[in-house]
């Protein structure tokens, strides 16, 4: 069994807790560690998790997902390509409601199976109205301008919304690392709990029982921040550039270490519906089909230069 077998399993719970989720992984899937985009063992909960909500099939609630999960409602989401329409399957699904989605949209239906995530199930028109009538006629809902809708909402890295005043861990539990944006590239470096409490500012990672968090120290006050967030938060500070765009091939690229936050994530993968391509000898993730507008908005809210 695999990814598409997980996700019929919790699409018929519907939602459930953090425990039940890294049960129905290691039984459904294996206790197999994965590997990270950068390089470091990642537990295959954790990559579970990350592929899943990364094309809103389900939503984790809390960092540390003390809040549980829920699968998020069956949608074709769409997004504008050269030429025409892109529409990507979404949220909960089932063997039965995968094939009537196929018998609506015959030949031009696509599944595109992965070992790392659910397949990727999607189909193209020229006109936006046929894709809606193949939404209605699979009982899906309907989302035109995916990408752009969810950018729209978010706000700009500069604000690190959602941060929160925060005491700094202790303890030897804790691994702790500090990243550093160097003049060629950005690190984590191995720190201490000590060296934090007493450090510069910048962003630390604190792993304890292979979960992390991430603080930040700013002007003397700390604050407990999403990782990635943050990152970019610190780049524009320093003004480093880190994206870029293609036009000829319409593509977006990132260091591995810089993947966007996953709203802005989500937002460049359903382009396709594809997770962003990792190539390991530049260590860098490209999305592909995003248009220069798609681009550009990402890019301002991540506080990067024009692309």
């Amino acid at each position: 069994m695999g990814p598409d077998e997980l996700l019929f399993w919790l699409s018929a719970r519907g939602k459930g807790s953090w425990g039940q989720f890294r049960s129905a992984v290691e039984e459904i899937l294996g206790e197999q560690d994965g590997e990270s985009d950068s390089g470091g063992g990642v537990p295959r909960y954790q990559m579970m998790r990350f592929s899943l909500e990364q094309l809103g099939h389900v939503e984790f609630e809390g960092r540390g997902s003390e809040g549980g999960w829920g699968v998020a409602p069956s949608v074709l989401a769409v997004s504008r390509q050269p030429g025409g329409f892109v529409g990507i399957m979404c949220g909960a699904r089932s063997p039965h409601l995968v094939a009537r989605f196929q018998a609506v949209a015959g030949p031009h239906g696509e599944v595109h199976a992965s070992s790392l995530h659910p397949s990727v199930v999607r189909t193209a028109a020229v006109e936006l109205d046929l894709l809606s009538e193949m939404a209605s006629g699979a009982g899906l809902g309907f989302q035109p301008d995916a990408p752009l809708r969810i950018l729209s909402c978010l706000p700009r890295v500069g604000l690190l919304a959602g941060s929160k005043p925060a005491q700094l861990p202790f303890g030897r539990d804790f691994e702790v690392a500090r990243f550093v944006v160097g003049r060629y590239g950005c690190k984590w470096v191995t720190s201490s709990d000590a060296e934090a409490a007493g450090g510069v500012d910048g962003l630390y990672r604190y792993i304890r029982f292979q979960v992390p968090e991430h603080y930040l120290k700013l002007d003397g006050r700390v604050l407990r921040v999403d990782g990635q967030t943050a990152k970019y938060f610190l780049l524009a500070r320093r003004g480093r550039q880190v994206l870029r765009y293609d036009r000829l091939t319409r593509s977006l690229s990132v260091p591995a270490i810089c993947r966007p936050p996953l709203l802005v994530d989500r937002a460049l993968a359903l382009c396709t519906g594809c997770a962003a391509a990792y190539a390991p000898e530049r260590r860098r993730l490209t999305y592909a089909g995003v248009s220069e507008d798609i681009a550009g908005f990402a890019a301002g809210l991540l506080s990067q230069k024009s692309i």
